[in-house]
């Protein structure tokens, strides 16, 4: 096993969650998402009022919003 490998069996029992703070970010974002979302149990999105289209993004593509309390997010 490699440096930083992590054995297969141990990754069926550890969840993975992503969070991103983003702000105008609709160049970028739809290509993060891609990449994220198929590994991740769940993905958390904080929207730092954008001007451009990221909310829409993030309410087309399904990631969770976040309204600002990470830890009760996580709970659900």
């Amino acid at each position: 096993m490699g440096v930083g490998a992590v054995p297969g069996h141990l990754l069926t029992l550890m969840p993975v969650y992503a969070m991103l703070r983003v702000k105008d970010e609709e160049k970028y974002l739809p290509q993060c998402l891609a990449s994220i979302l198929p590994v991740c149990d769940k993905v958390f999105v904080m929207d730092d009022h954008s001007t451009d289209s990221t909310p829409d993004i993030i309410r087309a593509t399904g990631p969770n919003r976040l309204p600002g309390d990470l830890a009760s997010a996580l709970k659900e």
